[in-house]
C-alpha cells in the first residue's frame, strides 16, 4: 500500500478511506477548527473530461447546504493534483445495509425513501440533477443522519457547463432512467425520478429491479420490468407505496413525478420525520459493529426455575406448549444449561441441579420439515403450494424454441404473457420472464405456480401473435394421471427478411450546422460480408466529409424492423497551433480571452493552456476558426490569427527591449 502522506496543503491526514477508479479519499483533520474532513483526490491525470467533471462537482456541491446532502467546504490544486475537502459522515452506505439485510421492512424503507426525497428536492430546487443516485452513494450516518453524495456527474439541464457528448449514457445503467441511458445529457429532474423509484423497489424487495450485461441490454429489458414489477413487490405492501413506484417507474419522462419535492408530497408526513424507525438504527449499529470487527453482544441466558411449576408436562394448553419449548431448547447436549436455584438454603445453592430432556422425536422431525419446505420453497418457485395446496394449485412452464443460428438480438422481440379466463373476459395475470437455455437451443421460463382453472397464453413474436388455450391441472390431479409437469411449447421460426428503409441526416458537431450535402454514408455488412440492407443483420455505417473526423455506428438490427433512421456529429478537422516562449520570461498564454480551451487531439473536451517557461513550447490541437492569443494576463503581444482545417500555426512569444510581449504568427506551407 502506498505510504500515507502526512499532509496535503493545510490539511492533515490522518487515515485513507478508499479508493475508487478515479479518485482516493483521505480522512483528514481541518487546520483552525479541528474538525475531521474528506479530502478527494482526483487521479486521472491527462483526462481532461474528469478534470472539468471534478470541477462542477466542487462548483455545485459548494452551493449546497442541506441537512440530507453531503457538504463541500473546499477545493483546490496541489502539485498537479485537484481535491475536494468534503464533510465527514461516520457510518456506511445504504447499499451495505441492503446487502447484509436484503429486503427492508415497509416503514424503514418508506423513512429513507423520505430522507432521500427531500435531498432531491433541495438539489432540484436549485436547478441541479444528480443523474447517479443510487443506494451506494447514499450515506447512513451512526448519529442516524442520511446524506446524497457523488455529484461527480452532476449537472443543470439546459446550461452550457456539460462536458457530456451526445449519445454518451453517465450513471450506472441499471439505476438509469431509459432516456439517460439513450443519451445523458436528456436527462432532467423526470429521470433522477426514475432511480429514485429503482431505489425503493430494491429497498422493499431485495432484489434487482432490472439487470443486464450492457447499457443496451438494460435499455432492451426496462419495459419488461416495468410490465412485472407490481408481481414482484411485497404482497401487502400498502397503497401509497404502490403509488409512488407506479410514478416514478413510468418509460415515458413526461408522465413520471415531476422532481423530489413531488415525491415528498406522495409519500406523506413520514418522510418529514427526523428520527429514523428504532428498528434502522438497530440494524445500522450492527452493520458498524460488524465493519468494524466487533461481535455483536449476546446475552447471557440463565433459566429459573418456577417452584410451582411441575417438571413434568402438563396434560395440555398453554403452560404445557411453554413447559416443552423450555425443556426441549435446554436439553441435548448443545443446549444443556446447567440450573441455579437462587432461593433456597445454603446446601441448596451449593448443590447444582443439572436438568436435561430431549426433545420428543415426532416434533423435532416436523419441525425440521417444515424448516426445509420454508428453506426450498424461498429458492424454488411453487414448493409451498405442491406441499400445502395440491389439490388447488398446478405448475407449469413456458418454452420457446428457436432455429440454432439465431443471433441474440433476435430473441428480444419474444415475450409471453399469461390470462385468466373469466366468464365474459380475460384478466392479464403475468407475463413471465425467458432466459436462454445452457445449449442455446430455447428460451423458458421458471416454473409458474397458479390456481388450478383455464388460461391462455399470448405469445408475442415479432410481428407475430400467437394464442394458445390450456387447463391447468391441480398437483394431486397431475400425479393421478401419471402425466409429468405441464410444458408449454412455441416455435420461433425464422421472420421474414424485410428491406430496410435507411434515412440519415448529419451535422457539424461544433455547431450543429447541417452537412448532408457534403457528407458520403457507407455501409456494410458484418454478419454476412456482401449481404443485403435487409432486417435481422448486423452492421456497420461510416459517415465521411472533406475536412472532418469520420464517425461511424455498428448497429444490430432487430428482424421485424423496417425503418432505420441514423443521426451522426461529425466533428471538424482540427488545425495544430504551436506556441513557443522564446520572451526570456514565464508567459501564460490565453485564447480568446480565456486560458481554457477546446482539446481535439483525442477525445473532444477542454483543458488548460497552461503556464510556459521560457524556451519550451507546447502544441494545441484546436478547432479550425478564428482566434486571439495574448501571452499574458494583460493586452501586451495581442495577436489575431485563423486555423483551417489540417493547417499548423505557429506563434513565437518574444520581448522588445521595454519588456512588452511581441508575438509573430507563422502558417505552414
Amino acid at each position: 500500500m502506498p505510504k500515507l502522506p502526512v499532509s496535503i496543503g493545510k490539511y492533515k491526514i490522518t487515515g485513507r478511506l478508499g479508493k475508487g477508479g478515479m479518485s482516493i479519499l483521505y480522512l483528514a483533520e481541518h487546520p483552525s477548527l479541528g474538525t475531521t474532513v474528506v479530502l478527494k483526490k482526483l487521479t486521472l491525470k491527462g483526462d481532461s473530461a474528469h478534470r472539468e467533471r471534478f470541477r462542477r462537482e466542487a462548483t455545485l456541491m459548494m452551493k449546497l447546504r442541506h441537512e440530507n446532502v453531503v457538504g463541500v467546504y473546499d477545493h483546490f490544486k496541489e502539485g498537479g493534483s485537484h481535491y475536494l475537502v468534503m464533510e465527514f459522515v461516520d457510518g456506511r452506505p445504504l447499499s451495505e445495509l441492503m446487502a447484509r439485510e436484503g429486503a427492508l421492512p415497509e416503514v424503514e424503507a418508506r423513512w429513507l425513501a423520505g430522507r432521500i426525497a427531500k435531498a432531491l428536492a433541495h438539489i432540484h430546487s436549485r436547478g441541479i440533477v444528480h443523474r447517479d443516485l443510487k443506494p451506494s452513494n447514499v450515506l447512513l450516518g451512526r448519529d442516524g443522519g442520511v446524506k446524497l453524495g457523488d455529484f461527480g456527474i452532476a449537472f443543470t439541464p439546459g446550461g452550457d457547463d456539460d462536458i457530456t457528448s451526445e449519445g454518451t449514457a453517465l450513471g450506472t445503467p441499471t439505476f438509469m432512467a431509459p432516456e439517460q441511458l439513450e443519451d445523458a445529457r436528456g436527462a432532467d429532474e423526470r429521470s433522477d425520478m426514475w432511480s429514485f423509484g429503482v431505489c425503493l423497489f430494491e429497498m422493499l424487495t431485495g432484489r434487482k429491479f432490472v439487470t443486464g450485461p450492457s447499457p443496451a441490454a438494460v435499455r432492451e429489458a426496462l419495459p419488461a420490468a416495468v410490465k412485472t414489477m407490481s408481481y414482484r413487490l411485497p404482497p401487502k405492501l400498502p397503497r401509497r407505496e404502490h403509488r409512488l413506484l407506479r410514478k416514478t417507474l413510468r418509460m415515458k419522462s413526461e408522465t413520471r413525478l415531476k422532481d423530489g419535492k413531488a415525491a415528498l408530497r406522495l409519500i406523506g408526513a413520514s418522510g418529514h420525520r427526523d428520527t429514523p424507525p428504532e428498528s434502522l438504527q438497530i440494524r445500522l449499529n450492527k452493520l458498524l459493529l460488524s465493519m468494524e470487527g466487533v461481535s455483536e453482544p449476546t446475552p447471557k441466558a440463565e433459566i429459573i426455575p418456577d417452584k410451582n411449576r411441575p417438571d413434568e408436562y402438563d396434560s395440555g394448553g398453554l403452560s404445557s406448549l411453554q413447559s416443552l419449548f423450555k425443556s426441549s431448547f435446554s436439553s441435548s447436549p448443545r443446549f444443556r444449561k446447567e440450573v441455579v436455584s437462587k432461593k433456597g438454603t445454603a446446601e441448596q445453592k451449593k448443590a447444582k441441579k443439572v436438568k436435561t430432556f430431549r426433545i420428543p422425536t415426532g416434533m423435532a422431525a416436523i419441525l425440521i420439515a417444515f424448516l426445509a419446505v420454508l428453506l426450498v420453497s424461498s429458492v424454488i418457485p411453487g414448493v409451498w403450494s405442491a406441499v400445502f395446496r395440491r389439490n388447488s394449485y398446478g405448475v407449469f412452464k413456458l418454452k420457446l424454441v428457436y432455429p440454432v443460428e439465431a443471433p441474440e438480438h433476435w430473441l428480444t422481440a419474444a415475450s409471453a404473457d399469461i390470462y385468466g379466463e373469466g366468464e365474459d373476459s380475460l384478466s392479464k395475470i403475468v407475463s413471465p420472464s425467458l432466459r436462454i437455455s445452457a445449449n442455446n437451443s430455447f428460451l423458458s421460463s421458471r416454473r409458474i405456480t397458479l390456481p388450478e382453472g383455464a388460461y391462455r397464453i399470448r405469445w408475442s413474436l415479432g410481428d407475430r401473435v400467437s394464442w394458445y388455450s390450456f387447463r391447468l391441472l391441480s398437483f394431486s390431479a397431475l400425479e393421478k394421471s401419471g402425466n409429468g409437469m405441464m410444458v408449454l411449447e412455441e416455435t420461433l421460426e425464422d421472420p421474414p427478411a424485410f428491406p430496410l428503409e435507411l434515412s440519415w441526416t448529419a451535422v457539424d458537431a461544433a455547431d450543429n450546422r447541417s452537412i448532408d450535402g457534403q457528407v458520403k454514408m457507407s455501409w456494410k455488412r458484418v454478419d454476412t460480408p456482401e449481404g443485403e440492407l435487409i432486417s435481422g443483420g448486423t452492421y456497420s455505417f461510416l459517415f465521411e466529409a472533406s475536412g472532418y473526423l469520420p464517425s461511424s455506428f455498428d448497429i444490430e438490427v432487430s428482424p421485424w424492423r423496417r425503418n432505420l433512421n441514423l443521426h451522426a456529429s461529425l466533428w471538424p478537422q482540427p488545425g495544430e497551433l504551436i506556441i513557443r516562449n522564446d520572451s526570456g520570461r514565464l508567459i501564460m498564454p490565453r485564447l480568446n480571452g480565456s486560458g481554457i480551451y477546446y482539446d481535439m487531439k483525442e477525445a473532444p473536451g477542454t483543458d488548460r493552456i497552461g503556464r510556459l517557461e521560457s524556451g519550451s513550447f507546447r502544441v494545441l490541437s484546436l478547432l479550425p476558426g478564428d482566434y486571439l492569443l495574448t501571452p499574458g494576463l494583460g493586452k501586451s503581444g495581442l495577436k489575431s490569427f485563423s486555423l483551417k482545417s489540417g493547417d499548423t500555426v505557429t506563434a513565437v512569444v518574444e520581448s522588445d527591449e521595454e519588456k512588452q510581449f511581441i508575438v509573430r504568427v507563422r502558417h505552414s506551407d
